[in-house]
């Protein structure tokens, strides 16, 4: 499914339906009151696909659309999300070493597209991203990425420290930008298999993430600013790889 703007699917039925058939779907929303049956097989199976669910109050609903909603609204996705596993067969298969991007909670849609802009038209084989605390794939991330987002695979995790365990076990590296660490990025060999760690806007990566790191680095500053921007920082993440491998 390629559609540069995201759709509103209203009331219980037409949600599960459009779970039912595997429509790609953004995020879900249900009011937080509501029980019952078809609650439960909304929110089963939203985290069997690692859908975002977000529990608010009927008003917020009420505001999202004028409609009889029953209490719940999803938004479709202008994608659908790969396999992590699966582009990593099909990476090695082809004979070529993996890049990977994993996005840890990168909540702004302005740093999301530019990160997708960027990783694609600099070969990164797939972006992963968690399910919860994460920018949404929308309208807003198609444009800026500039339709990017159709032409690199994007996952969508639930368990984030497992999918970057299975990473691992296919003999990738988990190498994370810190601002604690001392290693400048130019003396981390990039050239093996690597999956990059981009963190937060306002934290950077977690403490669980960063302890599963096989290498931290850090890129050099020399300014009074805390820190880069996102985006930017990913840039000069990705273009170091690539340098490297020529």
């Amino acid at each position: 499914m390629e559609s540069n703007q995201s759709q509103i699917v209203i009331g219980r039925k037409p949600v599960l339906d459009a779970l039912q058939n595997e429509d790609p779907i953004s995020s879900i929303w249900i009011d937080r009151s509501l029980r019952g049956a078809e609650e439960i097989k909304i929110r089963q199976t939203a985290k069997e696909y690692s859908i975002p669910l977000k529990r608010v109050s009927r008003l917020v609903l009420d505001k999202k659309t004028k409609a009889n909603h029953q209490g719940v609204i999803a938004y479709t996705s202008p994608i659908r999300f790969a396999d992590i596993e699966t582009i990593i067969n099909h990476t090695y298969a082809q004979g070529e070493v993996p890049l990977l991007l994993y996005l840890d909670r990168v909540q702004d849609v302005g740093n999301f597209g530019s990160i997708v802009r960027t990783a694609e038209v600099m070969g990164v084989h797939a972006i992963i991203i968690p399910a919860q605390k994460m920018a949404p794939v929308n309208d807003q991330v198609v444009k800026i990425s500039t339709g990017a987002v159709f032409h690199i695979p994007i996952c969508r995790v639930n368990h984030v420290q497992n999918t970057l365990q299975l990473i691992q076990n296919q003999g990738i590296r988990i190498i994370a930008s810190s601002l604690k660490d001392k290693t400048p990025i130019q003396k981390i060999d990039l050239t093996v298999p690597a999956c990059l760690i981009v963190g937060s806007e306002d934290t950077g990566i977690s403490i669980e993430i960063e302890n599963m790191a096989d290498e931290l680095f850090i890129i050099p500053q020399y300014g009074q600013t805390d820190s880069l921007n996102a985006a930017v920082a990913t840039g000069m993440m990705v273009y170091e790889a690539m340098r490297q491998r020529g």
